[in-house]
């Protein structure tokens, strides 16, 4: 599913809800690296939002957390909402 982002990137702003997903793997985070990164190629912002617990875990220990400029960790989707409402 990820990858399949990647072939259909926004222009400016892409928001990942990861409200429902219960477990991350280590493929599953180099998916989301890889989304990331595409993201910074096109010079675009990339949210992850609702990480639950695992996951959220995972992500901080593959460095998913610390993404600078182009990407963001956010708590919930009206974070990441407003986020996306509000003037770049």
């Amino acid at each position: 599913m990820v990858e399949q982002l990647e072939m259909d990137l926004p222009d400016q702003l892409l928001v990942v809800d990861m409200t429902h997903l219960i477990y991350l793997d280590s493929s599953g985070a180099d998916a989301l690296r890889n989304l990331l990164n595409s993201c910074h190629n096109k010079g675009m912002r990339c949210v992850f939002c609702g990480l639950n617990r695992q996951p959220l875990g995972m992500a901080d220990r593959a460095g998913l957390l610390h993404l600078g400029s182009e990407g963001d960790v956010l708590p919930h989707w009206e974070a990441s909402l407003a986020l996306a409402q509000s003037p770049q």
